[in-house]
């Protein structure tokens, strides 16, 4: 799952654009299109970046979202691998590919 430009574009809209850092409600450094600022990238809490710069960022963490709805590896407890689960991301997968 790759999300389209329509999908990016939307995603710009809720969160807003704040070229500088800023705490978000839930507490944590957060800069461009809600991207949460980490620990090896404290330079972004100094300075400013631009709308492109945010986009990046954004497509980014996108693609560590992609990956989890692309792979079932959510599916253990106690580094066990539990059934239940692994049914349960099979079927989130499906739905969310769905448009549900």
């Amino acid at each position: 799952m790759i999300t389209s430009q329509e999908g990016i574009d939307l995603i710009k809209e809720f969160e807003g654009f704040s070229a500088k850092a800023y705490i978000c409600p839930a507490g944590k450094a957060t800069i461009g299109y809600g991207h949460v600022v980490l620990p090896s990238e404290k330079h972004l809490l100094t300075g400013s970046i631009t709308n492109e710069e945010a986009e990046r960022l954004l497509k980014s963490d996108l693609e560590i979202a992609e990956s989890a709805l692309n792979s079932t590896k959510w599916n253990k407890s106690g580094g066990n691998v539990l059934q239940g689960l692994t049914r349960r991301r099979e079927a989130e997968k499906f739905l969310f590919e769905r448009g549900c």
